[in-house]
């Protein structure tokens, strides 16, 4: 009876794990800011801010992101948006830093390309799984030591203007499921045994 309990209990948090993850995948987009740390000694350091799309025909439409750097060690020198949203130069897409906040950059970015365009931005982006870069901002150290780049508040919609989830990596999401599988997994293996153990005794003293 123990035996049934927990194999129903470990087919039950494996559904909700794959669920859990299904659901991510279904409107989802993983950004990321590389690299997290940068130390001063090379006096420059770009800093890329990339987008995964986790489910197929799926795209990144718009966006406004927050990044957060040491002021007192780094002073933004460039940005550089990619034409994955469309080319600015050919009015596919409009673009806008904002800069008035010291250790902030606010980046915004809009496509003009329409699902049905000739070259939509399902056809732009890269498939589902594979990372490509929103913008690439340049530093130039203004002090000494290590500093981190970090991502703030975020929103992004796709290519319909409707909001997407803005998830972590999905390697750590993975990898933390499938460390509790494996946590429940092991005590379950442990109350067998101690079940084992109990039982003989009890049978050995009766």
């Amino acid at each position: 009876m123990h035996f049934l309990t927990r194999t129903r209990t470990l087919k039950a948090a494996l559904a909700a794990t794959l669920l859990g993850l299904a659901s991510l995948a279904q409107a989802a987009v993983v950004l990321q800011a590389t690299p997290a740390h940068a130390g001063t000694a090379a006096g420059t350091t770009s800093v890329a801010i990339t987008a995964t799309n986790l489910a197929p025909n799926t795209a990144v439409g718009a966006y406004e992101i927050e990044l957060f750097y040491d002021a007192a060690l780094w002073t933004p020198t460039t940005v550089q948006f990619s034409q994955y949203l469309g080319d600015v130069a050919s009015f596919e897409a409009l673009t806008e830093v904002d800069l008035t906040v010291a250790g902030l950059i606010r980046l915004m970015a809009i496509s003009l390309l329409g699902p049905f365009d000739p070259l939509p931005l399902t056809a732009i982006q890269p498939a589902a799984g594979t990372a490509f870069s929103l913008v690439d901002i340049s530093f130039t150290a203004v002090g000494t030591g290590t500093g981190s780049f970090r991502l703030g508040e975020t929103l992004v919609t796709d290519e319909f203007g409707d909001a997407v989830n803005v998830v972590s990596e999905p390697s750590t999401i993975a990898s933390l499921s499938l460390g509790m599988l494996a946590l429940l997994a092991a005590r379950g293996r442990r109350a067998g045994r101690c079940a084992r153990v109990s039982g003989g005794t009890s049978s050995a003293v009766g």
